[in-house]
């Protein structure tokens, strides 16, 4: 698979914009109008990640209406959202494994090469972490804590006014 198409289906699961389509279909198939209304957003500005989601198989037209002279498109979600966390799942993850794979890796070979290049510049300001902590914990509390973790760096005020950016690519694992 090509890096722009790993790119674009990044884009795609950590958009705000899309994460909150697939939160507002995940229950019951809307049209873009419907689901335009539902996020207070112009149904224009939501043709195209509509369809972008569509093409990665993300979402389903579940069913198609005739409204007068137009055919009207009911989208659902092909994935799992439990409140704000996407959850990959299903016929997209397996269609979708070796592309999601890859863009992962991707993801961290970025994060070893800002270590590397803070090793090299021997620098007092790094641009790169890398912690692995280790704690015996139930599936519930496990699963309770990775939650925790991504609504506390979600909800975290920014503060930088010249716009530095740093991503939290955050795996956690059964060993």
């Amino acid at each position: 698979m090509e890096n722009k198409k790993i790119a674009e289906l990044g884009k795609l699961l950590f958009d705000t914009k899309t994460i909150r389509i697939l939160e507002t279909i995940k229950d019951q198939a809307l049209t873009t109008k419907e689901i335009a209304a539902s996020l207070n957003e112009k149904t224009s500005n939501l043709y195209y990640p509509i369809k972008k989601l569509h093409e990665a198989e993300l979402i389903f037209v579940e069913k198609e209406e005739r409204v007068k002279n137009i055919i009207e498109k009911r989208y659902r979600s092909s994935t799992s959202m439990e409140e704000d966390t996407l959850s990959i799942e299903g016929d997209f993850l397996k269609n979708n494994y070796e592309d999601l794979v890859k863009w992962v890796m991707l993801e961290v070979n970025k994060s070893l090469s800002n270590l590397a290049e803070d090793v090299s510049n021997d620098s007092e300001y790094g641009t790169a972490e890398f912690s692995m902590v280790e704690k015996k914990l139930s599936y519930e509390n496990w699963k309770q804590l990775n939650e925790y973790i991504r609504e506390y760096i979600d909800n975290h005020e920014e503060d930088d006014e010249d716009g530095n950016v740093y991503k939290f690519f955050i795996s956690s694992y059964k060993e």
